[in-house]
């Protein structure tokens, strides 16, 4: 299991706990330590799995996310909601299946289907683009 911090005044501390590990009879107590209890059922020996906590400086914008690799999907958890969906490794994003319509922060009209980004912040993903829900986000 690896560990790697980052994070700085402003910014979403991200603690990477487990990093595309296979998992294996040998650590799979481990890694069912540090994922939510409704995940667990979820979690196959031989899935590539990557575990990440994250902070944004208060209690209700932090959470944990476990990413499938070998099956593509996440889940992230935060105090107050959960998201399941497809996992975008190239935009560090969980895209689910639910279709949403929302303002952007610009004042446009979108829709597409209700994501996370990493850190928690919600969003919609549209046309390969996450707009995000969310004042003070720039992605």
């Amino acid at each position: 299991m690896g560990m790697s911090i980052g994070g700085y005044f402003g910014r979403p501390m991200i603690v990477e706990v487990v990093k595309a590990e296979l998992v294996t009879e040998n650590n799979l107590g481990e890694i069912l330590g540090v994922t939510a209890f409704e995940q667990h059922a979820l979690i196959d020996l031989g899935d590539v799995i990557s575990v990440i906590f994250f902070h944004n400086g208060s209690v209700d914008r932090s959470g944990t996310i476990t990413i499938w690799h070998n099956k593509e999907e996440a889940t992230i958890k935060t105090p107050f909601t959960s998201l399941t969906g497809e996992w975008l490794e190239d935009e560090q994003v969980v895209v689910s299946e639910e279709i949403e319509e929302s303002w952007t922060l610009h004042g446009e009209l979108v829709s597409g289907r209700m994501a996370m980004d990493i850190t928690g912040v919600p969003g919609i993903y549209s046309c390969g683009t996450f707009f995000s829900l969310q004042r003070g986000t720039v992605h």
